[in-house]
């Protein structure tokens, strides 16, 4: 997703000040993408990617709102953290999984033990939650991919 981006996080900017960052674009509304909401089950396409994925994420979809109303300018600079790059258009399985997901991050991929479906139809095996239906087959169970997951979403809000 990163390539395909025209705003992203600066490699200049620390890892302490994305707490500040995510406040500033998700009270922009930018954030639907990458939101976990973990009582009801629903997660953004992106809630599972890096923080500076998530963030170089927010950063552009507030970045081309700004620039969809006229707005563009300095939309992306937030205090010098973001930067823009040369957009790189996503081709093959790359290219319809994002389509599908949209550029809100929202839609959503449904997966099964060997590839995994959009709500088009069309299969891949590039989307990473099909591996979890894999684990299970192998032995692992449904007891070792919840404590898994909890140990992931757990390790994911500390480093949020």
């Amino acid at each position: 997703m990163i390539p395909t981006l025209t705003c992203v996080v600066s490699s200049s900017t620390s890892n302490e000040s994305y707490g500040e960052l995510f406040s500033t674009v998700c009270g922009y509304g930018a954030c639907a993408g990458i939101e976990a909401n973990y009582s009801t089950g629903v997660y953004g396409a992106y809630s599972m990617c890096s923080a500076e994925q998530q963030l170089s994420f927010a950063f552009n979809a507030y970045y081309e709102a700004q620039n969809a109303a006229g707005n563009g300018g300095s939309a992306c600079n937030f205090g010098g953290a973001g930067t823009t790059q040369a957009a790189v258009s996503a081709t093959g399985t790359c290219a319809s999984l994002l389509k599908v997901v949209g550029t809100a991050g929202t839609g959503s991929l449904t997966a099964s033990a060997s590839t995994a479906t959009s709500s088009s139809g069309k299969k891949s095996a590039a989307d990473p939650r099909f591996v979890a239906p894999n684990l299970i087959t192998v032995g692992f169970g449904y007891g070792a991919l919840f404590i898994l997951t909890g140990f992931l979403a757990g390790t994911g809000i500390v480093l949020l």
